[in-house]
């Protein structure tokens, strides 16, 4: 059986937001904003979770604007809001990510996204910088109604995938993502895109690479 490989989308294959040059329009500091945004809106995530209530993606990220512009005391007027959120909504890839799929189709590995994103989203974005044809299914937590790093955001990826949890492989670079899905059960390859580091009380990945062009020579055919 050919390996069966779902990538996070958000942070792994591409970059969490859209050009944080377009935070210019609100503030002198996009750099600062754009961690501030991510940070929130991972947070609200969880929380989300943790209180067993679901809004999807797209309305996550809008209040963790909003949550991130209050904390900066930045006063973003209707359409300025709206041009980030438009904006914010156009990740661009790594540059790693279409020689690491070919790599990786060639060594006859089935290929997936298993996202936080909505459908609507993932599609819009795997179409629109060139890479959907390399995916066999892309895989939505609003399936599930939980947000990563729930277990059962995982198990699902292995059904909708049709294989057991302990066949599928997860790659990542976010690495509640990759401590989540480790602990429900998968194999795990974490990409190492910014400074290193894990949780303590987290089970270690399989695998740990720092370009993804890397990780087709640690998954088996």
């Amino acid at each position: 059986m050919p390996p069966v490989v779902a990538f996070d989308l958000f942070g792994t294959l591409a970059e969490p937001f859209g050009p944080v040059e377009s935070l210019r329009r609100v503030t002198g500091q996009p750099e600062l904003l754009a961690a501030s945004w991510r940070r929130h809106q991972l947070e609200i995530s969880w929380l989300l979770t943790a209180m067993e209530r679901y809004e999807d993606w797209s309305a996550v990220t809008a209040h963790a604007l909003d949550v991130a512009l209050a904390e900066a005391g930045i006063n973003a007027g209707p359409g300025d809001r709206e041009r980030l959120l438009r904006e914010g909504g156009r990740p661009q890839l790594f540059d790693d990510v279409p020689e690491a799929l070919a790599r990786l189709a060639a060594a006859g590995a089935r290929l997936a996204v298993l996202s936080n994103g909505t459908a609507a989203a993932l599609r819009t974005i795997v179409e629109t910088t060139g890479i959907a044809d390399r995916f066999a299914e892309l895989v939505s937590v609003d399936e599930v109604g939980a947000y990563k790093p729930a277990p059962a955001v995982y198990r699902h990826g292995a059904d909708r995938l049709g294989v057991a949890v302990a066949q599928l492989w997860l790659v990542s670079a976010n690495p509640f993502d990759c401590a989540g899905a480790k602990a429900a059960g998968l194999r795990v390859a974490k990409i190492e895109r910014g400074p290193s580091f894990s949780y303590p009380f987290a089970p270690a990945p399989d695998v740990v690479v720092a370009d993804l062009r890397d990780v087709a020579a640690h998954i088996p055919a």
